[in-house]
């Protein structure tokens, strides 16, 4: 039942990484999945404390099964706060774009508090590679007219 379990949350985790829905259904799943497994790491220290009762040719069987079990709770456990770390750092990144684009931006606003974007590189080159030919087609006018 334990492994079926353990595979069933980790799909549950990797099915978080695709989902796009909306925040309440993410945190819910991820409160169930946290949920889980903490009863699988407590239930883990239960049959740790249980395997004492053990002859000794078991015991060590048994313990390194729970602690198969413990590395990957740990690794499941990781991996969803890996996830929530993500997804936060993206509504971050959502809401400071979100508030930059909010401010208008003209000629009116460029008094001391004027707010500056930071472009993309590529439309810095493409701006650099406009004037660029704007410069060589002057320098092609100055030939031809200085030929004639």
């Amino acid at each position: 039942k334990v492994p079926e379990d353990l595979s069933e949350l980790e799909h549950l985790v990797l099915s978080l990484r695709s989902h796009e829905g909306d925040k309440t259904t993410l945190s819910r799943k991820e409160h169930q999945i946290a949920q889980n497994l903490d009863l699988v790491v407590s239930n883990c220290q239960r049959l740790h404390v249980l395997s004492n009762n053990e002859p000794p040719s078991k015991r060590s069987q048994i313990q390194l099964a729970i602690d198969q079990i413990q590395s990957e709770c740990k690794y499941l456990r990781s991996s969803l706060q890996t996830l929530q770390r993500k997804r936060a750092g993206r509504e971050q990144e959502l809401m400071h774009r979100a508030s930059l684009f909010s401010q208008p931006v003209g000629a009116a606003n460029m008094g001391s508090d004027a707010t500056v974007l930071q472009m993309d590189t590529e439309v810095n080159e493409f701006s650099r590679l406009q004037s660029v030919g704007r410069r060589l087609d002057e320098m092609l006018m100055g030939g031809a007219a200085s030929l004639e």
